[in-house]
């Protein structure tokens, strides 16, 4: 979920959420990629509309009918994801069964920080890298993969300010 911003009571007064901008789902029983927003067509800087068309599987709503199931997962789900979605749209998704990756990486190595204090003195991680941290793009770095980190959003039809978008890439 790519949103406006956090949830009351994660952020000082006035940068709470008020918009879901777009949401990308991953079906892991057929691989099929899919992304939603509510942008039929590109926003340009000044906030007017663009001719062109923004590639999407559909709209916010459709994408929540889709999670409507059984089973989610992702990073930081419960903690962020379903609770921006209830916020936004009132739609509490309930499922039987969660994997929220987030809550697992702090369950496997519950001493994170110290780990990453440690490898920064042995060198594996320069001072820009933040210790504790349970970003996607942390985690790439702890086990050595590359990492995506072209997240655009024109991509998804808007020009909203953006932290890099990262995934851990096999």
């Amino acid at each position: 979920i790519e949103s406006d911003g956090l949830l009351p009571g994660q952020c000082d007064a006035g940068e709470e959420i008020s918009k879901l901008h777009c949401i990308n789902v991953v079906d892991r029983t057929t691989g099929r990629e899919y992304r939603f927003t509510d942008h039929e067509f590109y926003q340009e800087l000044d906030g007017s509309y663009s001719k062109t068309r923004t590639p999407r599987d559909g709209t916010i709503a459709d994408a929540i009918e889709l999670l409507s199931g059984e089973y989610l997962g992702g990073h930081n789900i419960i903690g962020y994801d379903t609770p921006a979605v209830k916020y936004i749209t009132g739609v509490d998704l309930q499922p039987s069964s969660q994997f929220d990756s987030m809550v697992l990486g702090k369950l496997a190595v519950p001493n994170l920080k110290d780990k990453d204090f440690a490898n920064i003195r042995k060198g594996k991680f320069d001072k820009s890298f933040r210790p504790g941290s349970s970003q996607l793009k942390h985690w790439a770095m702890r086990v050595g993969k590359h990492l995506k980190t072209d997240f655009n959003p024109k991509d998804y039809g808007h020009t909203w300010k953006t932290m890099p978008f990262t995934q851990i890439m096999d």
